[in-house]
């Protein structure tokens, strides 16, 4: 459900980054050890980076826009980071951006320490899709596609989204990976109560079975 490219740096240095702004600008930090990773999930683009042991010369502020430049690991040779969000400041210094691929001018941080993509938030049972029978027009036809999984909420992204996780999911030939305009019920263990959520998109259609939407 996502690629991740994983890259470890060295001889670090960090500027303020100002977008459209022909500003002559000094690193703030210099040195230390770094990971940066870059990945994509479900139509989003994400980058983070961790530095270690940095010697800051100057102000980092949660919030503001950097780039980094530093020494690959894996080429050994000089790179430079997609800007980013300074996320955390401490004994690491963090830093994360996700971007929308469909709009270039969709951003938004990548909040530090996080573990997954996806949030867990409410198990489910009795999960069931619906969709257009081939019977009479406005006839619905349903399949039961799993019998355990999760509603969820991603954990990055520009918009967030949310949706339903499908464990060993069996799927209708049309869910595939792309198709959209999904409808699924399904009941919340925890309460018994039934949910619906329609508009959905196939992310990931395969034992473990992913559908989101964009949280309006």
């Amino acid at each position: 459900m996502m690629t991740v490219q994983v890259e470890e740096l060295s001889e670090i240095s960090i500027f303020p980054y100002y977008q459209g702004l022909a500003l002559e600008v000094d690193a703030v930090a210099r040195g230390g050890v770094g990971r940066y990773e870059s990945g994509h999930f479900a139509g989003q683009a994400y980058h983070t980076l961790v530095v270690d042991r940095a010697e800051v010369s100057g102000d980092l502020h949660v919030g503001a826009t950097y780039s980094c430049t530093a020494l690959s690991g894996g080429s050994n040779s000089r790179m430079t980071t997609h800007w980013l969000f300074c996320t955390s400041v401490g004994d690491a210094i963090t830093f994360g951006i996700s971007r929308h691929w469909s709009d270039p001018k969709c951003f938004s941080p990548v909040l530090p320490q996080i573990d997954s993509v996806l949030v867990q938030v409410e198990e489910l049972t009795d999960i069931v899709a619906l969709f257009p029978a081939s019977g009479p027009e406005g006839s619905v036809s349903q399949a039961r596609i799993g019998a355990s999984g999760w509603l969820v909420m991603t954990r990055l992204g520009c918009p967030s989204m949310m949706g339903i996780l499908v464990s060993d999911a069996v799927l209708p030939m049309a869910f595939c990976e792309g198709s959209d305009d999904i409808v699924i019920a399904a009941r919340s263990v925890r309460t018994m109560q039934s949910i619906t959520l329609d508009s959905l998109s196939c992310v990931s259609a395969k034992d473990t079975a992913l559908f989101l939407r964009q949280v309006q």
